[in-house]
């Protein structure tokens, strides 16, 4: 059990799920923590570059050998509670292990998912993230890989079905409403987890 809220935002790529972490930071003060910043920031630490998403996969598996299977979460939990956090955020949990201690900890898993996978493919399209696909069709390819698992340790799947919350973001162009609606999705999650929070 953790002396503050735990939030864990999973989802595919394009789901929303960024900007819902971040509304829950900026508008509640919680500490945020990218999962993938945190594995390149492992990355870099042994000396690697975070370019190439298969090696990225092949060194999470070597270092949840050596630092446990939940290491990337674990290690988020530790920052919070280094920097006095009132809440941790975790964006982009994609792996069960991770997830699991969430769990543990009783924490609250929040299943982002966009409208449909065009969606998700114009908010990749759009963020132009280094290893992002511009086809549609492999997109469409590596999505459902993700979400049967066919990627480890990545299985998108499983994590959402975890998920004690789940939402689906809005797909609206007029910034200042898309920003009211992630506030208000936030101010919810937020509400929720620090129900559950003694």
């Amino acid at each position: 059990m953790n002396e503050f809220p735990i939030i864990a935002v999973v989802g595919l790529p394009g789901s929303g799920k960024s900007e819902l972490s971040k509304a829950i930071q900026v508008e509640h003060g919680y500490q945020l923590f990218d999962s993938t910043w945190l594995k390149g920031e492992y990355l870099k630490e042994y000396g690697h570059h975070q370019g190439d998403r298969y090696s990225m996969r092949e060194f999470v598996q070597r270092q949840k050998q050596e630092r446990g299977s939940d290491f990337i979460y674990r290690q988020a939990i530790k920052e919070a509670r280094a920097a006095n956090a009132i809440g941790c955020v975790v964006d982009g949990l994609r792996d069960p292990d991770d997830t699991a201690g969430v769990i543990s900890d009783r924490g609250v898993i929040v299943g982002v998912h966009a409208p449909d996978p065009q969606t998700e493919f114009n908010r990749m399209k759009l963020r132009g993230r280094l290893g992002d696909t511009v086809d549609y069709d492999k997109f469409m390819v590596l999505r459902n890989a993700e979400l049967n698992g066919a990627l480890p340790p990545l299985n998108t799947g499983a994590v959402l079905e975890q998920a004690e919350l789940q939402i689906t973001t809005p797909d609206i162009t007029d910034r200042n409403l898309r920003n009211r609606t992630y506030q208000d999705l936030a101010r919810s999650i937020v509400e929720y987890a620090e129900a559950l929070t003694p």
